[in-house]
């Protein structure tokens, strides 16, 4: 799956080793190039917690991690 300005790839693959999620950003103006590998034990809730929070705008409140 890739988000609505192409900027976040999200893909899955049970077959490799080890198996699972791997998340990936493009390098934009103000970030660089980064991804993050999820093993096949990971829940669901947790991944798309962290989909939520890379593509929804942040909150005025949300803090700057």
């Amino acid at each position: 799956m890739e988000s609505p300005d192409r900027t976040v790839h999200v893909a899955y693959d049970p077959y490799v080793i080890p198996g699972g999620r791997t998340i990936h950003g493009r390098a934009d103006g103000l970030n660089g190039e980064w991804s993050v590998h999820l093993g096949r034990q990971t829940s669901v809730e947790i991944v798309a917690g962290l989909t939520d929070g890379l593509t929804r705008p942040r909150s005025a409140h949300a803090p700057n991690v």
